[in-house]
């Protein structure tokens, strides 16, 4: 070894160490806390690569600090907030498997922390957030319950204490919107009428949230009169994204020239010029219209505004027959990957990118391209409303009325029971599924409102029918499912 280095090291053994002074759980926590990303209570649906890296590094220090001191509250809580971060980003990313261990941990974090701290509200609408994602539906409401209580009381108390009006107001939010998950829709509208009347009473926002839950039911008739119960507003009749949403609800009802005149008064209203009015007027028009609407989008697209996003363009350019089917999916794998990477909400990308196929399909009479890629849009399980998801539930029926398609249901109901198949796409369920019927609607498409039915099994169902289900599986739990009558 080198004299001088073996000197150094000879010095450096015989020095005494620093003082130094560990740091305890409380340290630890408040260290973790500077790695995470800002919590304004909502989802996050992607974490960017640097924010992964630090949530992960949070949970480490989290998991320190819970070591040393099994007992600090915030430790527990923080390290299941990382856990729901972290999971959500798995899943989102198709990491189904580790998506569900981080999810799990992060409810027996807080599990934990309910233990200790039963007045501890951001653990109980923490956990319920968690059950959401986890498909947990009742479970999630019976913990917005605990959190709107809790808050409640505290806010009764005093208003010292800053963060309870806020954990009240979203736990509030999300409890009205987990009711729509398990189709008590009725529930819902009561719980949001409630939660704008003590939050400014905001006529826009309730509408809109109205109109969701009728969306989410099937019911086009509510919706509709929900719509235009905000057009009798003064304030309001001057926005053209009111007049579109209406022009998508009577194309779902056959009210075709009505659907053309709505989005044409949409157009006419735009603030500025934009993508999606021109293409869904060429989806919702016929004859002469949809020529002149096709010419209008190709000139749209040709001189394009400076902020319409590349991908709208290469959308509206596939949909009036620019490129192949093969390159538009490799733009859309490229836009899959973009927002993966720029930590962008995908929004069912996919879903949209198989229902523009389907219609592009369908619209050149290529029946089983149109079929299959509506299947495909189908097989998506979008959160809240989607435009997409329901046209091309309309579109699969409509082909599988033009080629005499049969149902194919991919679920069994009798006695009371139902039972899904594993193997059906459209079933809402990646496994088997069995238990005891609780509640059972059926819409079929181009009818204004969902039927309720009694019996033990649905009648003369058609392809694109959807039938809604709440069953009770043998251990008690109890599951909310959407199942689209397939075709064969």
């Amino acid at each position: 070894m080198n004299p001088l280095l073996s000197s150094l090291f000879a010095t450096l053994a015989l020095a005494p160490l620093q003082d130094t002074v560990k740091p305890n759980a409380a340290a630890l926590v408040e260290q973790a806390r500077l790695f995470v990303p800002q919590y304004e209570g909502d989802h996050k649906y992607f974490l960017t690569t640097e924010e992964e890296r630090d949530v992960r590094a949070a949970a480490n220090i989290l998991e320190a600090a819970m070591a040393l001191d099994e007992s600090n509250t915030y430790a527990l809580w923080w390290h299941g907030h990382c856990s729901v971060l972290l999971g959500e980003n798995e899943r989102n990313r198709g990491r189904a498997g580790t998506a569900r261990a981080r999810y799990e941990s992060a409810l027996a974090s807080f599990a934990g922390t309910i233990e200790q701290d039963p007045s501890y509200y951001w653990a109980r609408y923490s956990r319920a957030m968690a059950e959401v994602n986890l498909g947990q539906f009742w479970k999630a409401i019976a913990d917005f319950d605990a959190a709107v209580e809790i808050t409640s009381a505290v806010m009764a108390e005093s208003d010292a204490d800053q963060w309870a009006p806020f954990v009240r107001f979203k736990a509030r939010q999300w409890r009205a919107d987990t009711r729509m998950r398990i189709f008590d829709f009725e529930r819902a509208r009561t719980e949001f009428r409630s939660f704008y009347a003590d939050n400014g009473n905001n006529a826009w926002d309730l509408g809109y949230s109205l109109a969701e839950t009728y969306l989410r039911e099937s019911d086009l008739e509510g919706a509709r009169l929900a719509y235009e119960q905000l057009l009798e507003n003064p304030e309001f009749v001057k926005f053209d994204s009111t007049y579109a949403e209406l022009a998508y609800v009577a194309g779902l009802v056959g009210a075709d020239d009505l659907a053309v005149s709505r989005i044409e008064r949409a157009l006419e209203l735009e603030f500025k010029p934009t993508l999606y009015p021109r293409l869904w007027l060429w989806i919702l028009s016929d004859g002469e219209t949809r020529d002149r609407a096709r010419a209008d989008l190709a000139e749209f697209l040709k001189y394009p505004p400076d902020d319409l996003s590349a991908w709208d363009h290469a959308l509206g350019s596939f949909l009036i027959g620019d490129g192949s089917t093969p390159d538009f999916l490799a733009l859309a794998e490229t836009e899959l990957l973009r927002r993966m990477t720029e930590a962008v909400a995908l929004d069912d990308l996919m879903c949209e990118v198989w229902f523009y196929i389907g219609i592009r399909d369908d619209r050149a009479g290529r029946d089983d391209g149109a079929l299959e890629a509506y299947r495909r849009a189908l097989a998506f399980r979008p959160a809240k409303h989607k435009w997409e998801w329901t046209y091309a539930r309309h579109g699969l029926a409509q082909v599988a009325a033009r080629t005499g398609a049969l149902p194919d249901p991919g679920f069994t109901a009798s006695d009371g029971r139902m039972q899904i198949a594993a193997g059906n796409a459209l079933g809402g369920t990646s496994g088997d599924l069995a238990g005891q019927i609780e509640t059972l609607t059926v819409h079929t498409p181009g009818q204004a409102k969902p039927v309720r039915v009694d019996g033990d099994s649905p009648d003369a169902l058609r392809p694109g029918d959807l039938v809604r289900c709440t069953i009770r599986t043998a251990d008690g739990s109890m599951h909310a499912l959407r199942v689209v009558v397939d075709a064969r």
